[in-house]
């Protein structure tokens, strides 16, 4: 079962490229076994082994959509992360008032960072 669905795979990949194994045809063969063997993309296997996901979708997918959920999902924290480190708005630095009374509170751009980061579970 194995051997003929590696067979399929390969015979989608040849075709998607026209019959030509050039670089790019070798690269999108190295992220597909990759992928494939990634012992954390269980959900990947287990959709190629019961058919949920034909080989042509396989080899139709970019690298980020063939990833594990535990990968993407950190892919996507960083991405949120490095929007807001993007921000040229955001003041990260807790502004400490005189009044002893107001002592430490965060200006509104530090409060929505932590705001953000709460979202992300980083705090």
């Amino acid at each position: 079962m194995a051997q003929a669905l590696a067979q399929r795979i390969e015979t989608a990949l040849f075709e998607m490229f026209h019959c030509v194994t050039n670089q790019p045809y070798r690269d999108k063969a190295r992220d597909l076994v990759f992928n494939v063997k990634d012992k954390s993309n269980a959900d990947l296997n287990r959709s190629l082994f019961l058919g949920v996901l034909s080989p042509e979708s396989l080899v139709a997918m970019s690298p980020q959509e063939m990833a594990s959920e535990a990968l993407k999902r950190k892919r996507k924290r960083e991405q949120d992360l490095a929007k807001l480190h993007a921000r040229s708005d955001v003041e990260m630095i807790p502004v400490v008032h005189a009044d002893e009374h107001d002592a430490a509170k965060m200006s509104p751009s530090a409060t929505e960072v932590v705001d953000v980061l709460d979202e992300l579970d980083f705090v």
